[in-house]
């Protein structure tokens, strides 16, 4: 029998660069930065984890610098994978800068969570959908290749949550509406 852990990056520090939240979220999107956890991340991450995961070999990961850390909290034997990688996507994609903060200038994160789930349903988000859930299938692929043992997947917020709707709803790619249950 094989457990699998899916988990997010530890926490990384948000704004970069001197931008706003906005810029800041479409240039770690787009590569153009990288971010590291934030101080003390490892403890939290420790205190909190179960001694199973700690103990477990095969750890799969994201490219980004975040991900790979948090592999290493686990493991210093982590594979990164391009299957783990973030829906490709830009802010304008699915929100303006002017729609993302509101009048206060505050930033609007579950409008924009919304709004992602929509742009990602309508199929409008850089990487397109089907591409999405293809990898997702090649991830169902590498943990039915193996035959015992504990997997953790480490990636970031929006794949996992379609991840786990995609794998609980095996109607998810013909009805992408269905992610608004999720």
């Amino acid at each position: 029998m094989i457990k699998i852990y899916v988990l997010r990056s530890a926490p990384y520090k948000y704004t970069v660069g001197g931008n706003n939240l906005y810029q800041s979220f479409n240039a770690i999107i787009k590569g153009e930065v990288e971010v590291s956890v934030v101080d003390g991340a490892k403890k939290i991450f420790i205190k909190g984890a179960s001694k199973d995961l700690l103990r477990i070999k095969k750890v799969y990961t994201s490219f980004k610098l975040a991900c790979r850390q948090t592999a290493g909290f686990i493991s210093d034997k982590y594979v990164p994978i391009w299957e783990l990688s973030e829906v490709g996507y830009e802010m304008e994609d699915f929100i303006s800068e002017s729609d993302f903060f509101d009048e206060a200038g505050r930033a609007n994160i579950i409008l924009a969570r919304r709004m992602f789930v929509e742009a990602f349903i309508a199929d409008k988000l850089k990487e397109k959908r089907d591409d999405v859930f293809d990898r997702i299938d090649r991830l169902k692929d590498l943990i039915k290749s193996k035959k015992a043992g504990n997997i953790v997947f480490i990636s970031h917020g929006f794949f996992i949550k379609i991840f786990e709707a995609y794998i609980r709803d095996g109607n998810l790619r013909k009805n992408p509406e269905n992610f608004l249950s999720y």
